[in-house]
Protein backbone atom coordinates (compact mmCIF):
# COMPACT_ATOMS: atom_id res chain seq x y z
CA UNK A 1 0.00 0.00 0.00
CA UNK A 2 1.34 3.03 -0.98
CA UNK A 3 1.47 6.07 1.60
CA UNK A 4 0.45 9.21 -0.75
CA UNK A 5 -0.53 12.59 0.24
CA UNK A 6 -4.04 13.43 0.38
CA UNK A 7 -5.43 17.47 1.06
CA UNK A 8 -7.06 17.31 4.40
CA UNK A 9 -9.31 20.33 5.64
CA UNK A 10 -8.31 20.95 9.21
CA UNK A 11 -11.25 22.27 11.94
CA UNK A 12 -10.63 23.57 15.40
CA UNK A 13 -13.98 23.50 17.25
CA UNK A 14 -15.84 22.83 13.96
CA UNK A 15 -14.54 25.79 12.46
CA UNK A 16 -12.21 25.34 9.01
CA UNK A 17 -9.22 26.42 9.97
CA UNK A 18 -7.10 25.78 6.50
CA UNK A 19 -5.98 22.95 4.36
CA UNK A 20 -3.17 20.63 5.11
CA UNK A 21 -1.48 17.93 2.61
CA UNK A 22 -0.59 14.57 4.25
CA UNK A 23 -0.94 10.90 4.19
CA UNK A 24 -3.72 10.78 7.18
CA UNK A 25 -5.66 12.79 9.12
CA UNK A 26 -3.68 12.41 12.73
CA UNK A 27 -0.78 13.79 10.32
CA UNK A 28 -2.43 16.44 8.83
CA UNK A 29 -3.49 17.76 12.25
CA UNK A 30 0.22 17.60 13.52
CA UNK A 31 2.01 19.37 10.55
CA UNK A 32 -0.71 22.03 11.49
CA UNK A 33 -0.65 22.24 14.92
CA UNK A 34 3.33 22.86 13.61
CA UNK A 35 3.02 25.44 10.94
CA UNK A 36 0.89 27.64 13.31
CA UNK A 37 3.71 27.59 15.60
CA UNK A 38 1.80 25.59 18.53
CA UNK A 39 4.14 23.16 18.79
CA UNK A 40 4.56 22.94 22.17
CA UNK A 41 1.14 21.62 22.46
CA UNK A 42 1.57 18.73 20.75
CA UNK A 43 1.42 16.29 23.91
CA UNK A 44 -1.59 18.46 25.27
CA UNK A 45 -4.30 16.08 24.93
CA UNK A 46 -6.82 18.22 25.04
CA UNK A 47 -5.66 21.38 22.66
CA UNK A 48 -4.93 18.40 20.43
CA UNK A 49 -8.63 17.31 20.75
CA UNK A 50 -10.01 20.51 19.41
CA UNK A 51 -8.98 19.28 15.96
CA UNK A 52 -10.59 17.52 13.22
CA UNK A 53 -9.40 16.59 9.72
CA UNK A 54 -11.44 15.43 7.01
CA UNK A 55 -9.97 14.62 3.05
CA UNK A 56 -10.69 18.46 1.65
CA UNK A 57 -13.49 19.05 -0.77
CA UNK A 58 -13.12 20.68 -4.01
CA UNK A 59 -15.13 23.95 -4.44
CA UNK A 60 -16.02 23.62 -0.80
CA UNK A 61 -12.77 23.52 1.37
CA UNK A 62 -10.66 24.98 -1.79
CA UNK A 63 -10.92 26.12 -5.35
CA UNK A 64 -9.13 24.30 -8.20
CA UNK A 65 -7.03 26.77 -10.32
CA UNK A 66 -5.43 25.98 -13.47
CA UNK A 67 -2.22 27.38 -12.46
CA UNK A 68 -1.93 25.41 -9.26
CA UNK A 69 -1.28 21.76 -8.72
CA UNK A 70 -3.00 20.38 -5.87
Amino acid sequence: MRNEKKLFAIYKKGEHMGNQKSIDEIEAIEIYVIDSQFESFLCDVKFMEQYKAVVAIENLHFFKSKYINL
